[in-house]
């Protein structure tokens, strides 16, 4: 593909998951890993009318999100391998299949276990113009279990890595973005932590825009503060 050196990526950020609106119109494919109650889903369908294939493993959650015809919602963990999956309900976080002795459980729940690999064959999936990843800490398993070929179908991803609540989470998390770029991805943190950051492939942008991109995320960091500081001074604590 030939690099456009005037093009300008357009950035927009829906529930903390900051991707390229260039690449998105009405006939992209986007897969939401980690659909929750289903509102990213339908806040990236209402922006741009895509079509959406949200995956959720847990029942209740999955029982909100609202499917129709653009917006396709499927009860699944994505794991490493296709078979039942103990997952974890703590106390205090998001459901996840990974679990420390020091946390509360509410509960454990058996859910349908699939790998991505073997649900974008099953859902004939030939190409991905965004994957978005809020799995709770599976997303180790995700990237350990992608293949080459997966890689290929995937024109960005937006992903929030969880070593923020995990720290020995930290160092895996570290070589994933190493080997997204050794795998022909740009990898841009929008957030201090990994709470936020997008993959995008190489061919789609040049280095020139990649850099804006690496500039613009501080612009947008302090943008963030300033907004977090202008909300505290108008707070009066003494109403």
């Amino acid at each position: 593909m030939k690099l456009n050196f005037s093009f300008v990526p357009q950035l927009i950020e829906i529930d903390n998951h900051t991707f390229i609106t260039n690449f998105i119109d009405t006939n992209s494919i986007v897969v939401d890993l980690g659909a929750n109650d289903g509102r990213t889903s339908e806040k990236i369908y209402s922006t741009f009318g895509c079509f959406i294939y949200a995956v959720e493993p847990v029942p209740q959650l999955f029982s909100k999100i609202k499917a129709h015809d653009r917006v396709k919602k499927y009860n699944y963990c994505i794991a490493a391998k296709t078979e039942p999956i103990l997952l974890n309900i703590p106390l205090d976080n998001c459901a996840s299949i990974y679990q420390h002795d020091t946390e509360k459980k509410i509960e454990s729940i058996v859910v349908d276990g699939i790998t991505f690999d073997h649900f974008l064959k099953i859902q004939n999936i030939k190409i991905i113009d965004l994957l978005k990843v809020d799995i709770e800490g599976a997303e180790l398993d995700l990237f350990a279990s992608l293949k080459k070929e997966n890689l290929q179908l995937i024109r960005q991803m937006t992903v929030e890595f969880h070593d923020f609540l995990w720290e020995d989470m930290h160092d895996q998390v570290e070589l994933i973005k190493n080997k997204m770029v050794s795998s022909g991805f740009y990898c841009i943190p929008f957030s201090l932590n990994n709470g936020n950051v997008l993959f995008v492939k190489k061919e789609l942008i040049s280095y020139l825009a990649y850099t804006y991109l690496k500039f613009i995320k501080y612009v947008l960091g302090i943008r963030r503060i300033l907004k977090r500081k202008t909300i505290f001074k108008n707070i009066n604590l003494y109403a």
